[in-house]
């Protein structure tokens, strides 16, 4: 990537002559950081990060204070911070390729931001700061960036411990990266275990008549990255029940054999989760279709994926609210405890298998 050339070509749908982008630098700083937060989902590249399960993106905000110790002001800011739908915290330090501090400085500074935000922050200050950034958005973003894949009500405690073990992703973005600053950004992922540090090129290219495009480039995601950092893991059977007896108990986890088997006996598709941390596996019923219905996570929590089915959704909650015990949030994706749903598993497996008739 950092050889291609300083131009790209446009043809428009009707044919005709092509239009020369020209690659340019970003005016400022401000700029560049702004482009960035509107349009993360495309330009951070997330499944450059993650092929197989591409990551998706929730902006907790931008110039975020980390206080300098327990009760201290904020001493630093760092230029963005995201949140995946596993909960990783994603810091992001964002440089032009003329500022000479990209070289050195950037990585001094990241690697500070980060240390100290693990050890004062905690995941009530990364809420706080996403309720400023979104207000009473928030809760729907959440909801939609999860896709029913994670249990909305855990997702902030899940980053709490994130940031508690270093489980980061700290990317330095660019125009352009200099290979010295790329070879720092290897020797630290050589050297730091649980956190993941990548280096992202967007580069800008614009036209005559104000046509500009935007290049994302990951130059160091490979699968041996992902595999060193631990980021993905493909659950099973075994291995899914085992987290569960560590994390519920032996007899809680005998309900979650209960659901297992009861849809295998139903015929549902069954796939199992991934992501480093979570146990889980997902449901899709053939008579919804292909997204998934409902997903069990080895912690007893059961999300329902009543907002892949919009055309019935409403049906499905009113049926399940008539189940005895049974409370449902507005969200498009609510969970359940296993206390709530494993009185009526029957029930609720029965009303998403009929949602359609």
């Amino acid at each position: 990537m950092s050889e291609m050339s300083a131009s790209i070509f446009m043809r428009s749908s009707h044919g005709g002559e092509l239009t020369q982008l020209k690659q340019e630098p970003y005016k400022s700083e401000d700029l560049f950081q702004k482009l960035l937060a509107d349009h993360a989902q495309e330009l951070l590249a997330g499944d450059q990060i993650d092929p197989e399960e591409p990551r998706r993106w929730l902006l907790v905000g931008r110039e975020v204070g980390i206080p300098g110790g327990p009760d201290q002001g904020d001493r630093w800011n760092i230029d963005h911070v995201f949140l995946d739908q596993d909960a990783t915290p994603t810091f992001v330090e964002l440089k032009r390729s003329s500022d000479p501090r990209i070289r050195r400085e950037v990585v001094g500074q990241l690697i500070e931001y980060a240390s100290n935000a693990g050890r004062n922050w905690s995941a009530g200050n990364l809420k706080e700061v996403a309720k400023k950034t979104w207000g009473e958005k928030l809760e729907g973003l959440v909801s939609q960036l999860l896709h029913s894949e994670r249990a909305p009500e855990a997702f902030w405690s899940d980053a709490e411990v994130n940031l508690r073990d270093g489980r980061l992703r700290l990317i330095f973005a660019a125009d352009k990266i200099p290979l010295e600053l790329r070879r720092m950004i290897e020797f630290m992922n050589d050297q730091m275990r649980e956190t993941e540090v990548l280096a992202l090129e967007v580069r800008q290219y614009l036209g005559p008549d104000g046509q500009a495009a935007f290049v994302p480039f990951v130059l160091n995601a490979s699968e041996r990255l992902r595999e060193v950092k631990g980021i993905r893991k493909r659950w099973d059977e075994a291995s899914f029940f085992d987290l569960a007896k560590q994390l519920i108990g032996s007899e809680d986890t005998e309900a979650l054999r209960q659901a297992y088997a009861a849809c295998q006996e139903r015929s549902f598709s069954i796939d199992w989760g991934t992501g480093a941390h979570h146990g889980s596996f997902k449901v899709a019923i053939s008579r919804l279709g292909e997204k998934n219905a409902c997903i069990f996570y080895a912690n007893g929590t059961l999300t329902l994926g009543l907002g892949n089915f919009p055309q019935v959704e409403a049906r499905i909650r009113e049926r399940l609210l008539r189940l005895e015990g049974i409370a449902l949030n507005d969200i498009s994706f609510p969970s359940l405890g296993l206390s709530a749903w494993r009185p009526h598993l029957s029930g609720i497996l029965h009303t998403l298998e009929t949602a359609s008739e």
